[in-house]
């Protein structure tokens, strides 16, 4: 699946990004060969992540859960149990209903109550499973790099954690309608009605000359000026550090290349003076929309999309895109990344039928 790849050398670091339409995953090879896994899916009944780790031999220093939607949790048990993470980040749990229904029945999306098990398991073995919010960092440790987060903000943690107060906290007079609620709930046949993407871990990669922006599936936000990417940040400026999303050399473009997710504040900061590498991975036939493509195109360097058809690619060429590397080659897992070297240099690559545009 991955015998191709580039592998980064001596003082390099490598990025590569996992997706076919359906999920969405990121391993980025650091300088020391550690690896650090963000989210998980699988391609063609492969756990990608997992493969790819295998293939680049290094541990896992971090295993980072952004959000508990299917598309980045598929996968992600095995992510834990067969890697022995040194270190896990997962959203917010306090504030997560979806988790509790998950356990309690776990027809209802069996991936995530696989992952919540795996979690619990690690956290009891190791101590070492931590809910993120904006401001955690690692390592702990002084070191080469680091990873910061960003997201997500103590206001959207508020207003998810409500929803779960209207469920639970319902008078009980009215507790046999809630019961019979979270039964179709359960059965798949009622929408839990939370946003996942309100709770989505958002990261930022520092090493040498570098910073990796890992935007999760951070939406713009409810009008709040606190909410989503304003909400991110008016932290930053309040909080520091203020130039954290200041030209980015990568940016993993947010929740699939969705205009709810395209916040034109965050990108004026990720093109202050130069513009990055973008990297997202398509959803289905949805993502990325026409108007994110063309938003994108004054914003960045390249394009570089895990996996294109020719409906996607006819949505890249009218936004103004065309191909500047990649082929389709057959029997190789769609994928793209960079390898990023200190003194600022940038080599892109994708196999399969990922590809970079220009």
């Amino acid at each position: 699946m991955f015998s191709s790849v580039p592998r980064a050398g001596t003082d390099e670091m490598g990025l590569y990004l996992l997706g076919g339409g359906f999920g969405e995953s990121v391993v980025i090879d650091l300088p020391d060969r550690r690896l650090v896994v963000v989210d998980c899916c699988t391609i063609d009944g492969t756990n990608a992540p997992l493969a790819l780790v295998r293939t680049l031999g290094g541990p896992v220093a971090i295993f980072m859960l952004t959000h508990p939607d299917l598309d980045h949790v598929r996968g992600a048990a095995d992510i834990v149990k067969q890697t022995n993470p040194g270190e896990i980040w997962r959203y917010p749990l306090h504030a997560a209903p979806r988790d509790a229904i998950a356990k309690w029945a776990a027809r209802v999306n069996s991936p995530l109550a696989q992952a919540l098990a795996a979690l619990d398991a690690h956290q009891h073995k190791t101590g070492g499973v931590f809910s993120v919010t904006h401001g955690q960092t690692w390592p702990g440790t002084p070191a080469a790099y680091s990873l910061r987060a960003f997201a997500p903000t103590p206001f959207d943690q508020e207003r998810l954690g409500n929803i779960w107060d209207r469920l639970v906290g319902e008078r009980p007079k009215r507790r046999r309608r809630l019961d019979a609620y979270l039964r179709r709930v359960a059965e798949g046949k009622q929408r839990l009605g939370d946003v996942a993407n309100i709770l989505s871990i958002g990261a930022v990669l520092t090493w040498a000359e570098h910073r990796v922006v890992l935007g999760g599936d951070i939406l713009v936000g409810s009008p709040s000026p606190f909410s989503g990417w304003k909400g991110i940040i008016g932290l930053l400026q309040r909080r520091g550090p203020a130039d954290l999303l200041t030209d980015p050399t990568v940016v993993k473009v947010a929740h699939h290349g969705s205009r709810h997710s395209f916040e034109g504040q965050a990108w004026d900061l990720h093109a202050s003076t130069t513009r990055p590498l973008a990297a997202l991975t398509p959803f289905q036939s949805k993502l990325p929309d026409t108007p994110t493509l063309k938003a994108l195109r004054s914003k960045t360097s390249k394009l570089a999309i895990s996996a294109v058809d020719a409906g996607l690619m006819a949505r890249v060429g009218a936004a103004g895109w065309s191909p500047v590397a990649g082929a389709a080659t057959a029997g190789s897992t769609p994928c793209v990344g960079a390898i990023l070297s200190k003194g600022g240099g940038v080599r892109v690559w994708s196999q399969g039928i990922g590809a970079v545009l220009g």
